[in-house]
């Protein structure tokens, strides 16, 4: 064991192991506690949706993705393709797990389809002129998601970069404050399929971590967020500020 003197020359900071446990009482008695609402609001639920969330004082090492990310296909051929597939199976098959092209796909179609002003054709003939009309709004939508899915990607790698440099330090801090993570249960259910919880925080830094899984989809949120005192507190996760979304996209 080193001696006081050894001690007072390294003047090293107190780890997370070092500080006495009595410090978290008090630091846990002197915490005000807020309301923090956390909301998922997600175009895509069912009966056999599962999800899960934990409110941490600090960043978590990301999910691991099961793929890469990858982008939607711009080549013009293939866009074609899709088009004639997407306007075909539209007609015969509403809901689906796993429809034509993804869901990202399905999006920039339906977009694409209102700016266009045409409707689907119903007779095979028809559809040349249709694909050929719809190609350059598809074209631009996917480039445009496929924008999203690469600033998606730079903020998964941040979150990875994040979680490396700052977990240490910002769970030595939570320590000293007395603070853990908060496990959230959603108790609010909306006709959308959207769900609310509440919770009850210290003020001060917080990441949202959530799972959401439906039928050909998962999402993954690490969602940061500064709760302040006397304010209300809400962070939304959504498909824009997923981190992750793999199975149909």
């Amino acid at each position: 064991m080193p001696s006081s003197q050894a001690r007072g020359k390294t003047a090293q900071p107190q780890s997370e192991f070092d500080i006495p446990l009595e410090i978290n009482g008090e630091a846990a008695a002197n915490l005000t506690l807020v309301p923090f609402y956390i909301n998922i609001s997600v175009p895509h639920h069912s009966n056999s949706t599962v999800t899960s969330c934990t409110a941490y004082p600090y960043p978590i090492q990301p999910l691991r993705r099961n793929n890469p990310m990858h982008l939607l296909d711009t080549n013009y051929y293939t866009l074609k393709k899709l088009i004639e597939q997407t306007a075909y199976t539209r007609k015969s098959l509403k809901v689906q797990a796993y429809p034509v092209g993804g869901w990202r796909w399905q999006y920039a179609y339906a977009v694409a389809l209102r700016r266009c002003g045409q409707d689907e054709p119903h007779y095979l003939l028809s559809f040349i002129p249709f694909v050929n009309a719809m190609l350059p709004y598809c074209h631009e939508e996917v480039k445009k998601l496929n924008d999203t899915e690469v600033k998606r990607e730079i903020r998964y790698r941040q979150a990875v970069a994040d979680s490396q440099a700052m977990r240490a330090d910002a769970e030595t801090e939570a320590t000293r404050r007395g603070v853990e993570p908060q496990a959230v249960r959603f108790k609010k259910f909306f006709a959308t399929g959207d769900r609310q919880a509440t919770i009850k925080v210290a003020a001060g830094q917080w990441w949202v971590v959530a799972t959401h899984k439906v039928p050909g989809l998962t999402y993954y949120w690490q969602q940061p967020m500064t709760v302040h005192e006397d304010q209300n507190n809400v962070v939304t996760l959504n498909e824009d500020n997923a981190l992750t979304i793999e199975g149909a996209w």
